[in-house]
């Protein structure tokens, strides 16, 4: 219903909006967790912040995954996994 209402492309610049705040609040609380690079924030400070993007990108995610087979996502999702674990 959201795609229909605001069309693909907009879909797809939101979750891409989205990403990049999420990539930004990370950066933030690794910099924290380093304590490299002071930011004035605390990891407490930053926790709501950082689930909202999570909630976000999901969001956005959720749109668009009437397109995709997720069976093929959980598969790559899967090596991905198991990758990192190596």
């Amino acid at each position: 219903m959201i795609k229909s209402k605001i069309g693909k492309p907009a879909v797809l610049e939101q979750l891409a909006e989205e990403c990049c705040e999420l990539a930004q609040i990370s950066l933030k609380r690794a910099r924290i967790l380093r304590g490299e690079n002071p930011t004035p924030k605390t990891i407490t400070e930053t926790d709501a912040n950082f689930l909202e993007e999570i909630a976000d990108v999901l969001t956005c995610i959720s749109v668009v995954a009437d397109e995709l087979d997720m069976n093929k996502v959980r598969n790559v999702q899967k090596k991905k996994l198991n990758r990192w674990k190596k």
